[in-house]
């Protein structure tokens, strides 16, 4: 993904040589010295970070009572075909409520890099699903020959805070069915990363939207 930010260093760069032939030397030298500075913005962390909600939706041909028992019960989500997940952008692959010895209730989910049990923040019947997201949740696995290997570089940089499903009726067999995820990203350039980071996630809701509505209209 990072390989799209070297398309401005190369235009920059084309520059700079125009500037070699064309200016007097002190301000090519002052020109040099900003452009060094410019160029410590990028790949940089924002302590703070930036958030952001990044939302898909599908139209899906059942019943809201459908829908919700599809989401209520165990969800095998199909192969993703994307190549960043492929790649190793973590990604649900199954999901499931349930509820611990304390009847608080979790959504399980099978992830392409491991398992979380994510608490559930709000269950409204037949309408919404939020459940938070915690830190360790990795968001994405390292390509590497080693079977464990700690990778700093890919911690911190992507935190999503909670996800939600969401189902809007508009009549009595067609609905709505809405996927939310609140992140924050703390990479820059900031116009950059967020693009790719909604790119990720809304491609992620696609695919689980998608699963559920051929299991909702399969009913």
């Amino acid at each position: 993904m990072a390989e799209g930010i070297l398309i401005l260093p190369a235009f920059l760069g084309a520059l700079i040589g125009y500037a070699i032939r064309n200016m007097y030397l002190t301000h090519m030298i002052g020109f040099v010295l900003l452009l060094n500075t410019s160029f410590t913005y990028y790949d940089t962390v924002d302590k703070d970070g930036i958030e952001s909600l990044a939302t898909e939706t599908i139209l899906i041909h059942a019943s809201q009572a459908k829908i919700w028992d599809v989401l209520s019960h165990r969800v095998r989500f199909t192969a993703h075909g994307n190549l960043f997940f492929r790649a190793g952008v973590s990604h649900p692959t199954s999901m499931q409520l349930s509820y611990d010895n304390n009847k608080k209730c979790f959504l399980n989910c099978e992830l392409s890099n491991g398992f979380a049990a994510l608490a559930i923040e709000k269950l409204d019947s037949l309408r919404q699903i939020r459940f938070s997201i915690p830190d360790e949740v990795r968001t994405m696995k390292e390509l590497t020959f080693y079977d464990s290997l700690d990778a700093p570089h890919l911690q911190g940089y992507f935190d999503a805070s909670y996800g939600e499903f969401i189902i809007k009726p508009i009549s009595e067999n067609q609905c709505q069915l809405i996927a939310n995820t609140k992140y924050k990203y703390r990479i820059t350039p900031a116009f950059y990363w967020q693009w790719w980071s909604d790119y990720l996630v809304n491609a992620m809701h696609r695919h689980v939207l998608e699963d559920i509505r051929a299991l909702a209209e399969s009913k």
